[in-house]
């Protein structure tokens, strides 16, 4: 090996040594290198809908107030038609009086539509009364107050309801009155006295309070009462032989047999004519009216006796 030679592999040991050198220093002044972080997922619940609340029935409107009921002046001929109040359609209830009395009988049909003899025999009592002779305690001490179409709407339609779908022979506020019941033709409504017809007439009792209601229906040829109604029922009975009956087989509540007869004790006849298809609605009708009249003759008979002869 020449002298150059030696130097050169030398030279090379030294750089070799002095390279290995720094990179040993830059090594160790370097930071050690950061962990890559471990990530731990995240669970993200499904979104979950909140609970619908349930939303109320709508209130049933507040009924508008009746209207006041109208004056009805006493007098021995027939005073009407006066207004009572107006029904779904707006079409006027009649009211009529005859009569000078303190104790007021009323007399009502057509308070279901498609029972329409019942309005007939209304209006033929109140044509009988117009023209009859009464007894002389009938006159002195009794006053009619006859309404012949309760129920104008439903008249007219010729359907049981009135023209809001409501019975108005169930919508009384009677201690068995039922929001819950079953929309059938009986339905008395979510709320008792909802009905323009029902609020007309309590105007008018409330003004002109009852000693004894008839009211007038069908088809089930019968005669019903409630209250202290029983001995009425029987006078009815002998002019026109119909069977008496205090149950008429099925509830009726918010009617008014119960509202006035069982829960305020004012006597209230039922009278349940035959079905429409009966023959001969004349002589039908002018019997019943004739078993009113004496029904009412009898009431007066007991409720003002006459005295015997030779009593003080």
């Amino acid at each position: 090996m020449t002298r150059s030679t030696k130097i050169l592999s030398i030279l090379t040991v030294i750089v070799l040594v002095v390279a290995i050198g720094a990179l040993s220093i830059l090594l160790a002044q370097s930071p050690p290198p950061t962990p890559t972080p471990v990530v731990t997922p995240v669970v993200i619940p499904p979104t979950l809908s909140p609970t619908p609340t349930p939303t109320p029935p709508p209130a049933s409107p507040t009924p508008a107030p009746a209207e006041p009921a109208p004056d009805l002046p006493p007098g021995l001929s027939l005073a009407g038609p006066f207004v009572a109040g107006y029904s779904v359609n707006r079409e006027a209830i009649n009211v009529y009086r005859f009569g000078v009395g303190e104790v007021l009988v009323y007399v009502l049909g057509g308070i279901h539509g498609n029972e329409p003899r019942g309005a007939e025999l209304a209006t033929a009592f109140l044509k009988q009364l117009s023209a009859a002779t009464l007894s002389a305690k009938v006159k002195e001490h009794a006053s009619f107050i006859l309404i012949p179409r309760y129920n104008p709407d439903g008249l007219r339609a010729h359907t049981r309801v009135n023209a809001h779908g409501i019975d108005l022979n169930r919508n009384f506020r009677t201690r068995d009155f039922n929001p819950a019941a079953a929309r059938d033709r009986h339905y008395g409504g979510t709320q008792a006295e909802s009905e323009p017809e029902t609020r007309a007439f309590l105007a008018l009792v409330r003004k002109y309070k009852p000693a004894l209601i008839y009211t007038i229906h069908q088809p089930m040829n019968l005669i019903n009462y409630d209250g202290r109604g029983e001995t009425i029922a029987a006078d009815m009975r002998h002019i026109n032989h119909l069977a008496v009956k205090a149950n008429i087989g099925y509830a009726t509540p918010g009617s008014l047999g119960t509202y006035f007869g069982a829960e305020r004790e004012v006597p209230v006849i039922t009278l349940e004519l035959p079905p429409l298809n009966t023959p001969n609605w004349n002589r039908i009708i002018d019997l019943n009216v004739r078993a009113i009249a004496y029904s009412v003759r009898q009431f007066f008979a007991r409720l003002f006796p006459t005295a015997p002869a030779g009593a003080h």
